[in-house]
């Protein structure tokens, strides 16, 4: 192999390696920033994924005595405003946050979060 062909896989080596951190560095710090949220009014919450999507089915159905037993059984809440909230995960239907200070996690729309895209 020829001293040009050994700079030149050297070179494209580093470069790849250079970009790769670089994009990798961004990732974390663009999770990072992001992580924190403050909840917003007029939101419902939920224990699990499950009872969140039947509170959204029984939303759209229009189905009040349906979302009101969901609601006495304790499986939905009204979301506090102005909670601070770590972002969890997300899904489908909606994201899963832990509110700050709390071991427990909760699920709720993206819409309950101020900044959440």
């Amino acid at each position: 192999m020829s001293l040009f062909c050994r700079i030149k896989e050297k070179f494209i080596k580093t470069i790849t390696f250079s970009v790769a951190l670089i994009l990798t560095i961004i990732c974390v710090t663009s999770v990072a920033a992001q992580s924190v949220y403050t909840t917003k009014s007029g939101y419902f919450a939920a224990i699990n994924e499950e009872a969140l999507d039947k509170c959204l089915q029984y939303i759209v159905d229009k189905d009040r005595e349906a979302l009101g037993k969901l609601y006495d059984s304790g499986l939905i809440f009204p979301l506090k405003e102005g909670l601070r909230v770590y972002y969890v995960k997300s899904s489908y239907s909606g994201v899963k946050i832990r509110p700050e200070g709390e071991l427990i996690e909760i699920w709720t729309v993206r819409e309950a979060l101020s900044g959440f895209r």
